[in-house]
This record gives structure tokens, C-alpha cells and sequence, in this order.
């Protein structure tokens, strides 16, 4: 584990500013000072039964010549009243972040061969890419013949950890918008980052519950809130990168967001626990619905209704699907693509456009659409001399 003292550099990129925001979004209360120079701030609940409360004084002149050796007390003295980890509350405090952490047990001094750390980090990374492609999803899908191009942007914006002594560490950071201090019931709301994290807690809860039942039917049953099919393969993967050895998959969950009580954020991941991820893969992956990749045209119709136009859906009608039958594909665009469509439709435009075509009981959605492109009225694609529909 890293040493923290008060010439550390991590330590030095904390500002006054930074403490304070923390304090503010955690519901420490400030406290009215006559000293213009500090600020002081008074804990959430007491700390004893007698209704004593935790004060901090922190000092808003960084040239202090002990600046950092009283921030670092500060942030000491915030992790043991939040019952957590030096290193986890500074790091909460430099980054707003839910972490993933992911440990080899008994790795040998710490160290793994370079191609198994490789695959750790690229297992850790599907991991979260198609969590997200389940949780960008309206219908979350059972299996994906491809990453979301959404979700892969997404798992962009996270972010790669230092590691740890004593045994291999893979620390994975996923940043969380910072709540706005004036409304703090947004606290409330569960940020996309916190959906990915809770998604693959409660996908691993089910394979304990798997093991315990010895059935992988709790990861079937429940792939909708819990892992889908790549997301079991990406934990296979992740097992064997632990070459026999256990492997700790654990999160930290920033406390400024709720979460939900009873939530597990531990488990241990060892080679018997591939049989059921295996079969749970294989099952979601043989009763997954119909899925097509590829470039569909098509008359876009817009929606009516207001809260329908908020969310940029809109429905297809192609004729490229089904021979001699128009199909209606539901999809929703982004922002722009919207707008696009929107004057497509006014000017009595036929649009082309690439995703992922899914059928669910007998209706058509396109999942992950892009590349759309508006087509001209003396358009050559080969379709249009069908004509509208």
C-alpha cells in the first residue's frame, strides 16, 4: 500500500477548495469563524453518546508553512469518521469515483506474468463496456454480438488506478458527476456510473447465489438487473487470469451517492465459479433474441407525443427486412440525429442508417444506430425505386 505523509504528491495536488467541496457534498455543516483564513466544519452526527460532533479546521492560506501536514490530519480524521481507508478517502477527494478493485490472491511477490495483466485489465474493461450496454439499454439484451459504441465511450471516460503491494492489484476508477450543493436530493438519483457498478455487484451476487444453489439459474433468472451473457464471459476471463488463484473483485461506492442497503460490494472469484458462469453464458446466448447487424432504409415517422419527442424515438418503416412487407423499427437517436430526422421528415426524406437489429415478440428495435445519413430525393440506392410506403 502507498506510504501518505505530508510531502506526498498526491497530498500537494489538494487544494482548500477541494476539502471543502468534499465536506459540502459528504453534509458536513460549516461553522461561522471570525478567522479569515480558516474555515471550519462540523461533522454529519455526533461521534459519542453524549452528542459530541466531529469539527475540522481547514486553513484556506495553501503557503501555511504545515498546509499539508494539516490537511493530511484532515483527511485522516475524515476516513476513520467515514470507517474507510486513508488512501480510499484521498482518493475519493482528488476524484469524485465508485471503484473497482480486483486482487490476485498469493500472486508471487506481487507479480504476474505481462500477458495475465494484459487480460485482467482487458477483462475488467469488458466488464464494465457491456454492463453499460445492458444499462443503455431500454430492453437490457442477454447477449451482444458486438460492444455498444456508447458503451464503449463510456468506458473511456474511466480511469486506471494505481496497484498495491502484497499481491496484485488491478485499481479501476469509474468518476461520478459531482452533485450540485443547492440540490442535494439529486443525491437520490442513481448516476449512469453507479448503474454500471450496482449492475455487476448484483451480477455477482447471483453467481454466489449460483454456486450456493448449485444451479446457474440465478444468473439466468435475473440478467436483466444482473450480468448478461459477455459479462460472464469477461468474469471467466478475469478467473483465469487468477492462474488457479482466488481473485477479489471488490468495489468502494462513494458515500455522497445512496446505494442500496444490504448491497455486497465483496466477493471471491475461484475456477469452480466457471461452470456456472459458463452455463449461464451458454443458456442466455441460446434464448437470446434475434439480432442483426447491418444498414437499414427507410421513411422516418416522428413520434407525437412531447415526453416521446424528449427522448429523440423515432420509428422506421423499411422495406429492406422482410421481403414484399414494410417493418416498423423503434430507435432511439441522440440529440443531433434527432434534429436531422426531424427535418428529413419535413422535407418528405427517406433516411440510411447502421445499428443492431433486435426482434422481442414480434417487434423490431435497433440498438446502437449511427452513421445516419439523410438521403437525396434522386437518391440511387437500389431500394428506392420502390417508392414510399
Amino acid at each position: 500500500m502507498v506510504e501518505y505523509s505530508s510531502s506526498d504528491k498526491y497530498l500537494k495536488q489538494i487544494k482548500a477548495k477541494d476539502i471543502i467541496r468534499y465536506l459540502k457534498t459528504h453534509d458536513w455543516k460549516e461553522i461561522p469563524t471570525r478567522n479569515s483564513n480558516t474555515t471550519k466544519y462540523k461533522s454529519p452526527s455526533p461521534i459519542s453518546d453524549n452528542g459530541t460532533y466531529l469539527e475540522l479546521l481547514v486553513p484556506l492560506n495553501e503557503k501555511y508553512k504545515d498546509y499539508s501536514h494539516v490537511i493530511e490530519l484532515i483527511i485522516e480524521n475524515i476516513s476513520i469518521f467515514e470507517a474507510r481507508s486513508f488512501e480510499e478517502a484521498l482518493s475519493q477527494i482528488l476524484i469524485l469515483a465508485d471503484r473497482l478493485k480486483t486482487g490476485i490472491l498469493e500472486a508471487r511477490k506481487g507479480m504476474i506474468p505481462l500477458n495475465q495483466g494484459i487480460s485482467l485489465y482487458k477483462g475488467l474493461q469488458d466488464l464494465i463496456i457491456y454492463s453499460a450496454c445492458s444499462e443503455f439499454e431500454r430492453i437490457p439484451a442477454k447477449r451482444y454480438p458486438r460492444k455498444l459504441g456508447d458503451a464503449i465511450k463510456y468506458a473511456e471516460t474511466s480511469l486506471l488506478g494505481q496497484s498495491e503491494l502484497g499481491s496484485y492489484v488491478a485499481n479501476i476508477y469509474l468518476p461520478l458527476p459531482r452533485p450540485a450543493l443547492e440540490y442535494p436530493w439529486n443525491t437520490n438519483i442513481e448516476p449512469f456510473p453507479r448503474k454500471v457498478v450496482l449492475r455487476i455487484l448484483r451480477g455477482l451476487e447471483d453467481l454466489a447465489s449460483s454456486v450456493n444453489e448449485n444451479s446457474s439459474d440465478p444468473i439466468v433468472d435475473n440478467y436483466e438487473k444482473g450480468l448478461n451473457s459477455n459479462m460472464c464471459d469477461a468474469l471467466i476471463n478475469i478467473i483465469d487470469v487468477g492462474m488457479g488463484n482466488e481473485v477479489v473483485v471488490k468495489s468502494i461506492l462513494e458515500p455522497v451517492y445512496s446505494f442500496p442497503d444490504g448491497i455486497l460490494t465483496e466477493f471471491i472469484l475461484n475456477p469452480s465459479n466457471k461452470y456456472y458462469l459458463a452455463e449461464a453464458r451458454d443458456i442466455l446466448m441460446e434464448n437470446a433474441p434475434i439480432e442483426e447487424e447491418g444498414v437499414f432504409y427507410g421513411y422516418p415517422e416522428i413520434l407525437k407525443h412531447p415526453q416521446e419527442k424528449a427522448k429523440g424515438t423515432i420509428k422506421l418503416k423499411c422495406i429492406n427486412i422482410v421481403p414484399k412487407r414494410t417493418v416498423t423499427i423503434t430507435m432511439e437517436l441522440n440529440p443531433s440525429d434527432y434534429q436531422r430526422v426531424i427535418e428529413a421528415h419535413r422535407s418528405d426524406r427517406d433516411i440510411k442508417i447502421k445499428g443492431v437489429l433486435e426482434r422481442i415478440k414480434g417487434r423490431y428495435y435497433l440498438k446502437d444506430p449511427q452513421e445516419l445519413e439523410v438521403l437525396e430525393e434522386d437518391s440511387e440506392e437500389p431500394w428506392y425505386a420502390l417508392g414510399k410506403f
